[in-house]
């Protein structure tokens, strides 16, 4: 049986506000996708990622986002409106800084998805497919030879699945690349909305956030239930995120180490943290050979 593909002859895009944007239907790795490319060049806007179960995932194109389960009270990152989710892009969501080494070359810092692109020659597109599922968003750095992907997806088994891929353009020239990547702002569960929105300080401070030195897997819980109450109120549901592709990396949960990555300092695996914002960043080393890419996966739930 020949699969059914949907019918995008109505489909109109997006008029072009400068020479750079331009928006065409595209196969990445085998799923139909619109393509802006340039987007950076339009104003920020919002992308809903649908899902066949019971995720919910609203992402601005400047990076920031809110993902949960079933009602804004089971997040995974934490729900806020519209003009919010504009400014959260670099404090809550994705997170990548990337050190590159060419062969006889000094260590380049590379943080993609930074507004700052005066210094630097980079394209960025932004890809849809067309049943809504998927969002990736991609940036090529080109004095660098490198293109740095991530996606977003989900799974009714395990959650919300983040894919990155640094890909090696370069066909005669291999790259070490330093990674920090990962996600910032994880939300732990039981933290209904209203105290999401009007108590988020008290809910941090509330907050117990670790990780099984087995796994690598985080744990994001509270201490107890957030009550005014002299009772006991205990919190056994938590939120994890876990990895898979850098099977040698470590694990931080706070941001405290990246001026040291941005330094070029050694990096210590933390693995319990309390009373603070809650973070899940992956530090490892990888080696590209020329024209090669590497990926690895990010997996959340709640």
């Amino acid at each position: 049986m020949t699969k059914a593909q949907p019918d995008t002859s109505s489909v109109t895009p997006p008029p072009a506000d400068s020479a750079g944007i331009d928006g065409q239907f595209v196969d990445l790795d085998g799923v139909a996708m619109y393509r802006i490319a340039d987007y950076d060049q339009m104003p920020s806007f919002l992308v809903s990622v649908v899902s066949a179960s019971d995720h919910w995932m609203y992402v601005s194109t400047g990076g920031g986002l809110a993902a949960g389960r079933v009602e804004p009270g089971r997040s995974l990152f934490p729900y806020e409106t519209d003009d919010r989710l504009y400014r959260a892009g670099g404090s809550t969501g994705p997170f990548t800084l990337l050190r590159v080494t060419r062969s006889g070359s000094e260590p380049v810092l590379w943080e993609p998805f930074t507004d700052d692109t005066s210094r630097t020659p980079v394209s960025r597109n932004l890809y849809k497919s067309l049943i809504g599922d998927t969002i990736v968003f991609e940036e090529t750095r080109h004095d660098l030879g490198l293109t740095f992907r991530y996606r977003w997806g989900t799974s009714a088994e395990y959650g919300f699945v983040r894919t990155a891929t640094l890909m090696n353009n370069d066909p005669e020239t291999a790259a070490s690349v330093e990674v920090l990547d990962g996600l910032r702002n994880i939300m732990p569960a039981n933290v209904p909305l209203g105290l999401q929105q009007s108590s988020s300080t008290l809910a941090e401070a509330y907050r117990r956030n670790e990780v099984d030195t087995d796994t690598a897997m985080a744990i994001y819980s509270l201490e107890a239930r957030i009550s005014d109450r002299a009772e006991p109120a205990e919190s056994l549901h938590a939120n994890i995120v876990w990895s898979v592709g850098l099977p040698d990396s470590k694990v931080l949960l706070s941001t405290d180490q990246i001026a040291d990555f941005r330094n070029g300092l050694g990096l210590d695996a933390e693995t319990l943290t309390k009373g603070r914002r809650a973070h899940y960043l992956l530090s490892a080393s990888i080696e590209l050979d020329d024209a090669t890419a590497k990926s690895w996966l990010i997996v959340g739930d709640v």
